[in-house]
């Protein structure tokens, strides 16, 4: 989970280090696959993170971490369609994970800081109702100026 952390908040040289004291074994589990995705994605490998998001999604159709990652990859390209279709995917399986929430936070972010609307925020936030006490907190900051 540490290693998920520091990748979700963009410190991929802090998961790097931690990442080389795991044992081969350790590896193989699908967090830790999506970890090494997202780092990819986070260091600017996208082509690279989309084929490993790719492969956890054919090779674990019933674990949601392949489209969660396709989502989060989706939200840095700025394809918000695309990525409610991935997350909307994965939360069939009935769960979710920190870094989706925080991807989508920062996506929505963007657009209540400079008090504009997303396209696509009543979707985002059907999806994630607790991000709806941020959107509050932007708007009474943007009214005070």
């Amino acid at each position: 989970m540490a290693v998920r952390l520091c990748v979700c908040h963009g410190d991929a040289d802090a998961a790097q280090i931690m990442l080389s004291g795991v044992s081969k074994e350790s590896l193989l589990g699908l967090d830790l696959r999506f970890a090494l995705a997202h780092m990819m994605l986070v260091k600017g490998s996208r082509a690279d993170a989309r084929r490993a998001f790719e492969t956890l999604r054919e090779h674990y159709p019933r674990e949601s971490w392949g489209e969660w990652g396709l989502g989060i990859l989706a939200l840095t390209e700025g394809d918000a369609e695309g990525a409610l279709g991935h997350i909307r995917a994965a939360r069939a399986g009935g769960w979710t994970i920190p870094e989706i929430e925080t991807a989508v936070l920062k996506y929505l972010e963007g657009y209540w800081r400079s008090n504009r609307v997303a396209p696509q925020e009543e979707q985002f936030l059907a999806l994630f109702e607790e991000l709806n006490s941020v959107r509050v907190c932007y708007r009474r900051l943007n009214q005070r100026g």
